[in-house]
């Protein structure tokens, strides 16, 4: 499914969520990347058709998300989880996601509650199917989330910070079954862990402020900081940004490297470079 996102904008009590946002989005797993109040949720929310934008448009597989029948349409092709699910907790695992199974009318039966099951299992709750939300961790309440978003193998998967309270390796597992799945549909993730998402994503947009800072495949924006990034024995007052990382270096990311000690780039310091560079937009 492409997704195209025509000069959109959101605003909320007079502050600006999402200004002039244009993007096309085509199959694959795309990453979306930036810090708290960038904007993140507002365009997901608007690509899962939760939320209206002021101006713009938003088109999905052609389908006008501003019109009812449009949004119907991707409603039905959509799996989607939000920011902060709210579960009831007095259900157990597999009560839940069979109700949301109900919702969309997952038929016959049998089709519904071995679609069930497998949700629960691939996001490895199969062993806790039968307790009630209110006894899982906070990081197995995310699965239930997830499994639930993946019922009948959706065309287009939205998923607002999935990685939120999970380990290390069930991200990873994560990841690596989202990769998987966006061979044949299309899978849109936020996320706040930039370090290895370049290892599983074709494409990812950096929002700051509201506004698009890059988008494009993850060497392209880690190529961003090229000749940018550089070690220094203490903070370097010339960088846009320095952090130390190690007892006796500082890892430092500005307008160019001091001759010398340029260092590779990370995708860490692509994305650093997208914000803070008034060149970095996308291509």
């Amino acid at each position: 499914m492409t997704i195209e996102v025509g000069n959109v904008s959101r605003a909320f009590g007079g502050r600006d969520a999402l200004v002039d946002v244009t993007v096309v989005l085509g199959g694959g797993l795309t990453a979306v990347i930036g810090p708290n109040g960038s904007g993140k949720t507002t365009l997901l929310r608007l690509l899962a058709t939760t939320e209206r934008a002021d101006r713009g448009s938003v088109r999905v597989s052609g389908h006008d998300t501003s019109d009812p029948s449009g949004r119907l349409a991707v409603r039905r092709a959509l799996g989607y989880l939000t920011q902060t699910e709210s579960l009831p907790l007095r259900m157990t695992v597999h009560q839940y996601v069979e109700y949301v199974a109900v919702l969309k009318e997952i038929e016959p039966r049998a089709w519904r509650l071995a679609e069930v099951a497998r949700c629960i299992d691939t996001v490895g709750l199969g062993g806790r199917m039968h307790d009630r939300i209110r006894n899982l961790s906070g990081g197995m309440r995310r699965r239930v989330g997830l499994a639930q978003a993946l019922l009948g193998n959706p065309a287009l998967l939205i998923l607002d910070e999935p990685d939120a309270a999970l380990d290390p390796e069930t991200r990873r597992l994560m990841l690596a079954d989202l990769a998987e799945r966006s061979r044949n549909s299309t899978v849109v993730v936020s996320t706040h862990h930039t370090g290895d998402i370049g290892r599983w994503c074709d494409r990812i947009v950096v929002l700051s402020g509201g506004r698009i800072r890059f988008t494009g495949p993850p060497g392209h924006l880690r190529d961003l900081a090229r000749g940018r990034v550089w070690r220094a024995a203490e903070p370097d007052p010339e960088a846009w940004h320095c952090w130390q990382d190690s007892p006796t270096t500082w890892r430092c990311v500005g307008a160019s490297a001091p001759d010398g000690v340029g260092a590779e780039p990370t995708l860490d310091d692509g994305y650093l470079t997208a914000l803070w560079s008034p060149r970095a937009t996308r291509p």
